[in-house]
């Protein structure tokens, strides 16, 4: 008890933390905004004070030595990041921050020499400083899970931070004086230190392991970059940009701070300038990026979005050059600032895309951390060379010729790029659908690679020149490679011509498909008259007619679809085409369908609303295949006034072949009528795993009226009717559908509470106990894939997903982070109840040697529990301590319950152990490594498909060479794996079978499993198993392996994962 105590005690103060969740991320967001408005409000002041002080000749010099400080200042604060309290060291700086600001206060009334510099850079490094530790701040206390969830809403406040921090120095600035500003300065880092220390009192941050110091990150990634310099040109070009960037950076801030200057010599109205200028390039920021440059990299894609910056950094110099006045020096701001946050780093952030993933992050460090000051302090030198012999004019005239430049490297760095994600595409790193806006279009210098990949061997890569073709500005020009595809390439790759003959809108294009409708052909001819149809080319009736009389079958097919889309009121062709279409009925059932898929694929590809008549008929007498493609369309192509089309789908509802049932309630889904929605639902209850997925999407298509129809299916026998219908009901995402799911999940939340104790004071090692032990295990990991599963159907899936697998990681603290996001999410009310249950399966507790008397009491409370397992297990411990078995259990509705009663009314005088129970080889089979993550209830399912066979001592089970469908699990016995050797190395020989030397590759005892690879291959045995005991096996059979996975796909999967460990232990053994 005391132990349990303990536990509760712990779960009650996660608790604390789990409710904080959202309270917490608020708070992050308030802090982040308080910061960021902090940081411009000292940006803002000293600038200002600056211009108008040391003047804008000083920046120079200023750049120079900010670029040398913020070496040694990142390096040396590297150093101590992870070696102390991070919201301590924030204050700390904050702090520090505090005094340094109140000290350069009282130097400039002091009128200090060289203070204006000294207040510039200090705010320079403390915003550097500040941003970093923010940043690393949020990782203490979020998960990765985590932030991807939450960095959208802190990116959010951070530029809501920056426009107010601009507002509120325009509205100071009308009642104080620049340097007294900087007295308000202290109380925004006040506010900031008093938020981190609520937050270190408040809250607790995740632990974190030891982390590499940055500066071992950093000699590491200067160790690795010759060699990725040499492997990807293009960080080469990256590190020019970044180099000509922030030299043209320098120039224009000092081109239009010395307009600034100039225009407003009064430091107080400078500083109130600046104010609104930083909150109107904070508010354009945010529109920019969400309005303008998502929808730019959508249509022009990454490639010449390289361009774009370049070019308004050479508009924004071309203005200087032309009038060095106000606007231009606004413009030019709003480039150096705005344009550069919400156009340049995003493409930069996409160009890192072409350097594989593992190798980006040691780019990044090397640019970012160390060439980006040092370019600062070499754009400082130039500036300063430039200052001393340039006149406004020339000095505009230079940044001109520079953006000149810069506009040639981002040219070249869209053309690297593309060459990058090229070569990554051919070597199969890339998937060409994962980066498609990447490639809307391609420069001519391409042709080479397109026709090298159109002309090569490799399917894959026919294919991708397709794709890469029809971005080219004239495709036209790769028709011959096409006409040589037709010829020789597969059915895949002849879909991808007919796709890039759809797509060229050039004259040679329709000039090839006219001249290539007689071509000698089959495939020619077959392909340009589908392209035509596509593209909805009218045909003559001539030639309509002409191709109806074709010898080709599949020509013919084509020409029917196009007589429906152009000619059937002309009675010439309509003879013809009824001519033809009696001819297809005759046709032998293979050719048939073959013709059918045809009209199918033709009709998908013209998403043409008047052919889905003639699709019906086709469907008519197709086999399954043609039948799912055909439904498949019509749900493409139906609207839902098509109600003719509900009789058609609930037909196909009772088809043999589960895709063709799923393809039907896919059509019905669209068709939304009241009358259809009896038979979706009754699809929750299908045998096919596909078909009751499509039920589910289909039912959330009809909304809350389907839901008291959808409810009685959660109490259903079959767990995966269960599964189906929370699916179909959290679907629905209203309030009533979920309100539904938290009352389905109140019996596990209510017992969930009494079971852990149980479980905690259970003797598992006692005879009569395990059963019962195995049982509450079995019924806690239930409900938390219960109520994980209701958790994905109302939130992202996949996130939950992968908080799952984190639950079942090693570490203890990977386990505890997991649960914490768990406990974050919008529907954390569905988490709250289980929050002790988590706790016991990342920390169990320790079981008593022998259960307490308290226990013994409860039984029958355990008898009340709706999980079957638990009250086996229950009546199995009834029985260890010789208590009557109650009479009621004996009828109990649960025919393994009754079963189980049955056997133990009267219990043996000995205590009862497994071997005793009517589903002790169920309990066996959960000691089977493949089956050891698999419910009781699939272990059933399992177990229901396997069938014992017994062998005498020395008999073969089989022998290598020979065929088998029989997967074997050793029961009782021993059996050994035999592998014939050559009979020269007589040393390794341990056995001789039918005269042939056998070399013994493994002894098995029960609960090893040998065949397992005959239920994925069709190979001969590859090696020989022999019964060295009288022993007995339990088979499944391949069929009944397919049944089985058919039924419930999970099982397949823990079967999959376990096999592949097993390959994994064996290459490492064959390695070592």
């Amino acid at each position: 008890m005391q132990v349990y105590l303990s536990a509760w005690e712990r779960v009650c103060q996660r608790l604390g933390r789990f409710l904080r969740r959202r309270r917490q991320v608020l708070h992050f967001l308030g802090l982040g905004a308080v910061l960021t408005a902090t940081n411009i409000l000292a940006n803002t002041i000293a600038v200002s004070l600056f211009l108008t002080n040391a003047g804008s000749e000083a920046l120079p010099l200023f750049y120079v030595l900010l670029g040398l400080i913020s070496i040694p200042v990142s390096v040396a604060f590297s150093k101590i990041i992870d070696r102390y309290s991070r919201v301590r060291l924030f204050c700390c700086l904050l702090l520090l921050a505090l005094v340094l600001v109140c000290g350069l206060w009282w130097l400039i009334r002091g009128q200090t020499p060289g203070i204006y510099n000294g207040v510039y850079i200090s705010t320079s490094i403390i915003e550097l400083l500040v941003q970093v530790l923010f940043w690393t701040l949020v990782s203490d206390y979020f998960t990765n899970l985590e932030l991807e969830r939450y960095t959208p809403l802190l990116t959010m406040a951070l530029t809501v931070g920056s426009l107010l921090g601009g507002l509120l120095v325009r509205v100071l600035s009308e009642s104080f004086t620049t340097p007294n500003l900087l007295l308000g300065l202290p109380f925004c880092y006040g506010v900031a230190i008093i938020q981190l220390l609520y937050l270190g009192r408040t809250e607790q941050p995740l632990e974190i392991g030891p982390l590499r110091e940055s500066e071992t990150q950093l000699l590491d990634s200067l160790r690795a970059f010759p060699r990725l310099l040499s492997r990807y040109p293009i960080i080469l070009l990256l590190a020019a940009g970044t180099l000509i960037s922030v030299l043209l950076w320098g120039m224009s801030e000092f081109q239009f701070y010395r307009i600034y200057a100039d225009t407003f010599p009064q430091q107080d109205d400078l500083t109130g300038f600046l104010g609104l200028l930083g909150a109107v390039c904070s508010g354009l920021e945010l529109a920019i990026t969400y309005f303008v440059t998502r929808p730019l990299i959508q249509r022009w894609g990454v490639s010449r979005m390289n361009l774009v910056y370049p070019l308004t950094t050479l508009v924004s110099f071309i203005g200087l050059a032309l009038s060095f006045r106000l606007p231009a020096a606004i413009v030019a701001n709003i480039n150096y600032d705005t344009l550069y946050s919400s156009l340049a780093q995003p493409i930069q952030n996409l160009n890192y895309g072409a350097i594989p993933h593992r190798f980006a992050g040691r780019v990044r460090v090397i640019l970012d951390g160390l060439l980006y000051p040092i370019c600062q302090a070499v754009a400082g030198l130039v500036l300063l060379l430039q200052q001393a012999v340039l006149t406004p004019l020339q000095f505009s005239l230079v940044g001109v010729f520079l953006s000149g430049v810069f506009v040639g490297i981002g040219y070249l760095t869209g053309q690297s790029y593309l060459r990058s994600m090229l070569a990554r595409l051919r070597a199969g790193s890339l998937n060409f659908d994962e980066i498609r806006v990447s490639f809307r279009q391609i420069p001519d210098s391409y042709v080479a690679e397109v026709r090298q990949l159109l002309t090569g061997e490799d399917p894959g890569g026919q294919i991708l020149g397709l794709e890469l073709a029809a971005r080219l500005p004239n495709p036209s020009q790769f028709l011959t490679e096409v006409q040589d595809l037709l010829l020789r390439a597969n059915s895949e790759v002849h879909r991808a011509v007919v796709k890039f003959l759809t797509t060229g809108n050039h004259p040679e294009f329709y000039r090839y498909l006219r001249t290539q409708l007689v071509s000698d052909s089959e495939a020619v001819r077959g392909a340009v008259l589908e392209a035509l149809i596509a593209t909805q080319q009218s045909l003559s009736s001539t030639q309509i007619i002409f191709f109806l009389e074709d010898p080709s079958p599949r020509v013919q097919a084509l020409a029917c679809v196009a007589t429906w889309q152009t000619s059937l009121r002309d009675p010439q062709v309509r003879a013809a085409y009824e001519q033809t279409w009696a001819a297809f009925q005759e046709a032998p059932p293979e050719m048939a369908n073959r013709i059918r898929r045809t009209i199918v694929r033709a009709i998908q590809r013209t998403g043409d609303r008047q052919l889905m008549p003639l699709l019906q008929q086709v469907l008519q007498g197709a086999n399954a295949e043609v039948k799912r493609e055909g439904l498949q369309t019509l749900a493409r192509l139906a609207t839902s006034s098509d109600h003719l089309l509900s009789t058609l789908a609930a037909r196909e509802l009772l088809h043999a072949d589960p895709t063709v049932r799923a393809a039907a309630i896919n059509l019905l889904q669209v068709l939304p009528r009241e009358d259809a929605l009896a038979p979706v639902i009754a699809s929750l209850e299908d045998t096919s795993a596909i078909v009751r997925q499509q039920a589910t999407l289909a039912i959330a298509a009809y909304g809350e009226s389907c839901l008291p129809l959808v409810q009685p299916y959660l109490t259903v026998p079959r767990p995966e009717v269960v599964e189906a219908a929370i699916a179909a009901i959290g679907k629905i995402r209203t309030p009533r559908s979920e309100a539904i799911l938290l009352q389905y999940l109140q019996t596990d939340y209510q017992q969930v509470s009494q079971t852990i104790l149980w479980s905690q004071q259970v003797a598992a090692t006692v005879p009569g106990w395990e059963v019962l032990a195995i049982a509450l295990e079995d019924y806690h990991n239930l409900v938390l894939r219960r109520v994980l599963y209701v958790l994905a159907c109302l939130e992202d899936s996949q996130m939950v997903s992968r908080v799952q697998r984190l639950l079942s990681a090693l570490d203890g603290q990977t386990r505890l982070n997991a649960i914490e996001t768990l406990a974050s999410l919008g529907h954390r009310r569905f988490i709250q109840p289980i929050l002790p249950l988590l706790e016991v399966i990342t920390r169990p507790a320790q079981t008593p040697d022998q259960p307490p008397p308290e226990l013994l009491e409860q039984l029958p409370e355990l008898l009340k529990i709706r999980h079957r397992w638990v009250r086996i297990g229950a009546l199995v411990a009834l029985a260890a301590t010789g208590r009557e078995i109650p009479p009621t259990l004996v009828e109990d509705p649960d025919p393994l319950v009754r079963l189980t009663a049955t056997k133990l009314q009267s219990p043996s005088l000995s205590p009862l152990s497994l071997e005793d129970t009517p589903l002790s080889r169920l309990f066996f089979l959960r000691k089977v490594p493949l089956f050891q993550n698999l419910s009781l209830d699939d272990l059933l399912l399992v177990d229901r498909s396997l069938e014992e066979q017994d062998f005498l001592k020395g008999e073969v089970i089989f022998k290598e060479g020979t065929w088998g469908d029989n997967f074997y699990i050793l029961y009782r016995g021993y059996v050994s794996i035999l592998k014939r050797v050559n009979p020269k190395n007589v040393a390794s020989l341990t056995h001789l079978l039918a005269g042939e030397a056998q070399r013994e590759l493994a002894y098995l005892q029960p609960g090893q499993y040998f065949g397992d690879m005959t239920l994925f291959d069709e190979l001969p045995r590859s090696a020989t198993a022999i019964a060295e005991t009288d022993c007995t096996l339990l088979s499944l059979d391949k069929t009944d392996f397919y049944n089985l996975i058919t039924q419930r796909p999970e099982i397949a999967l823990q079967m999959c994962q376990v096999l592949s460990l097993r390959l994994r232990d064996t290459n490492k053994y064959l390695e070592g």
